[in-house]
């Protein structure tokens, strides 16, 4: 019983292969203040939850518990963000960029192991 409920309240939440935070979208909008989702972007969502969760802190008399609303409130905000694909797909193509310049540093110390492997071969 309590397996089929755990299944169910998963699959209401799972939209777009994304767990969804167990938000509502209105609760969300108003904790991070905004009045509307109609213009909402990736941008002012995280800039926004980033201030606020830094305004936070618990070190500096902040709440854990006011963070981590904050940080699902920008979970349930971004897929809701006007320009959520096109970050998406920044995103992919940064870190495929990383990716690359990693291959590529690698290549670089290898040959630079090779060329001192070689020197002290040599000496």
């Amino acid at each position: 019983m309590l397996k089929k409920y755990l299944n169910k309240i998963l699959s209401l939440t799972k939209i777009k292969n994304t767990i969804i935070p167990l938000i509502a979208e209105d609760e969300a909008l108003k904790i991070l203040n905004f009045n509307n989702k109609d213009n909402l972007t990736v941008e002012k969502v995280i800039e926004r939850a980033n201030k606020y969760i830094e305004n936070n802190n618990p070190y500096r008399g902040g709440s854990f518990y006011i963070q981590n609303k904050i940080y699902y409130s920008k979970l349930r905000l971004l897929p809701i963000c006007n320009n959520y694909e096109d970050y998406i797909l920044k995103m992919e193509k940064r870190k495929n960029n990383k990716q690359i310049n990693k291959n590529k540093n690698n290549k670089i110390e290898n040959e630079l192991k090779k060329i001192n492997q070689t020197l002290n071969k040599n000496i």
